[in-house]
């Protein structure tokens, strides 16, 4: 896709960031991309200040709870998880050195030198956004459900 974009034969594409910066390195370094839209993050990245945020966007109450609702997996995308019947102590400690690790200079440099985007958040901070999933009212889910649908006709 990245090839037919080059070539003119697709105008653009949604693809998150991370992909861009670490596999079309190249592109993103010349700005052959134009980011139009962010998504799926709390603050807008430091890096593309003037590129609105979709809930910057949304018109009314309805269209913004679509959108936070669509964009709850993106904040806990890649998530650990360790085996049923980890001793809780265990589960702790591996919690506490998955955060330590994700606030270690020498790994926020090499994730730096890759291209990786860092926004690690806590096993509480998960728990928080699958209680807001759970917590979705109906009318939401369903509006989001019909979309999807939509989409594959």
């Amino acid at each position: 896709m990245f090839v037919a974009m080059q070539s003119g034969e697709l105008d653009g594409q949604m693809v998150g960031l991370g992909a861009v910066k670490t596999g079309q390195r190249d592109l993103w370094k010349q700005k052959i991309f134009r980011p139009l839209l962010q998504f799926g993050r709390s603050t807008r990245l430091p890096e593309l200040p003037d590129v609105p945020m979709g809930r910057e966007l949304a018109a009314d109450p309805n269209a913004l709870s679509l959108i936070e609702f669509a964009e709850l997996p993106f904040f806990m995308a890649l998530p650990f998880a360790g085996p049923p019947g980890m001793p809780a102590d265990r589960a702790e400690a591996l919690r506490r050195a998955f955060m330590a690790m994700c606030h270690d200079q020498a790994f926020i440099e090499e994730a730096d030198r890759l291209g990786l985007d860092l926004s690690p958040i806590d096993a509480d901070g998960v728990r928080k956004l699958l209680e807001r999933s759970i917590a979705t009212p109906k009318d939401v889910i369903a509006r989001y459900n019909t979309l999807g649908a939509a989409k594959k006709n």
